[in-house]
């Protein structure tokens, strides 16, 4: 089963913004920071990532490059069009257990509730 994710562009036609943009920054760094605190133990430090999570992690984060510009900090900003990113299922549960992990504050427990919803009601096709 592949599941797809769908950014829509970032401005609406008279130039608003829709908050694709926020919700994609929010993707990639849950995603970044949740599989960093899921590989590491506080007493010994970093945990080795299997070399099939490492595969997988790598898909992931081609996915979202290939939908993003990098900007002059190093962080990504998903392209003004939005893009789409199309994950197996093992690569999707992957994404889904780093999202949860991801640190946020509470006073973005809502955009971060919101985004874990939205990855998992994902669109689902075969192939």
């Amino acid at each position: 089963m592949t599941r797809t994710l769908t950014f829509g562009p970032c401005k609406h036609d008279d130039g608003t913004l829709t908050g694709e943009c926020k919700r994609f920054t929010l993707f990639v760094n849950l995603f970044l920071l949740g599989g960093n605190i899921l590989h590491f133990n506080p007493q010994t430090g970093p945990i080795s990532r299997s070399p099939t999570d490492r595969k997988m992690e790598a898909k992931i984060v081609k996915a979202y490059k290939a939908i993003s510009d990098e900007l002059p900090d190093g962080t990504r900003s998903l392209k003004l069009e939005g893009g789409t990113i199309s994950l197996d299922q093992p690569q999707f549960v992957l994404l889904e257990r780093y999202l949860a992990a991801g640190p946020a504050g509470t006073q973005e427990s809502d955009a971060v509730q919101d985004l874990i919803e939205w990855v998992s009601a994902a669109e689902k096709s075969e192939g």
